[in-house]
């Protein structure tokens, strides 16, 4: 095991991210329900997430697309090893990550 991973080991880096996602970081699509653009939304382990009365863990995040500038909120709720355990959206709907490549790539396209 090399020092960097030891280290990481030692501090609790990336800790309870899921099997599909960047280690320390739970990954997010969302596209606005008035321009339908899609947006890529990282949420830190370590730092955006709180803890309810319960001590179960949530965010509560105000997501802002670079289109038409919406607002989107969103809810989720874990389970103590940081797994979407309850979802919800308010100015837009849940998008798949297939959706915003396919958006990245025609962005790229002349």
């Amino acid at each position: 095991m090399n020092l960097l991973k030891a280290l990481g080991k030692l501090f609790g880096a990336g800790s309870g991210a899921s099997a599909n996602d960047e280690k320390g970081v739970v990954s997010m699509f969302v596209r606005c329900a008035r321009c339908g653009s899609i947006v890529h939304v990282r949420i830190r382990t370590s730092s955006d997430i709180s803890r309810n009365d319960d001590d179960m863990p949530f965010v509560r995040k105000v997501v802002m697309d670079g289109r038409c500038y919406s607002r989107m909120e969103l809810d989720l709720s874990f389970d103590g090893a940081y797994r979407i355990i309850e979802k919800s959206i308010r100015g837009g709907e849940f998008a798949t990550k297939e959706q915003w490549n396919e958006q990245q790539r025609n962005l790229k396209e002349p």
